[in-house]
């Protein structure tokens, strides 16, 4: 399995964003910024951040995403992850591919002589 990960990819929802929904739709033009994402075929995803102007934020797993798409296709439990709420989210909520805490604890660490961790 695969987490995939890219410097400044950030864009805004084109459609509110609703709590049953499973498909992300962003600016029209702005999805090339994101990496391209195969969960069937290559059993990647990718962990999204949405922020909206009241700093409520919610961590969505993508499982599909094609970079000349503004399409993202969530895992149907891909919603409030990392102890975020799944929300609902209005147009304009920016969308992020930031470093999460669970990508970070699921790295091998090392102690002296002992290596630990890795959740991969």
């Amino acid at each position: 399995m695969a987490r995939i990960f890219a410097n400044n990819a950030t864009t805004t929802l084109a459609n509110a964003l609703l709590i049953a929904d499973r498909t992300i739709t962003v600016t029209p033009g702005t999805g090339g910024v994101f990496p391209a994402v195969d969960f069937t075929g290559a059993n990647e995803w990718m962990d999204m951040t949405l922020e909206d102007v009241n700093g409520q934020i919610e961590i969505v797993r993508c499982i599909t995403h094609d970079p000349g798409s503004d399409d993202f296709t969530l895992a149907s439990d891909g919603r409030g992850l990392e102890g975020t709420s799944a929300a609902d989210f209005n147009a304009g909520t920016r969308v992020e591919l930031r470093l999460t805490a669970a990508a970070l604890n699921g790295w091998l660490q090392k102690d002296g002589d002992v290596i630990d961790g890795g959740d991969f």
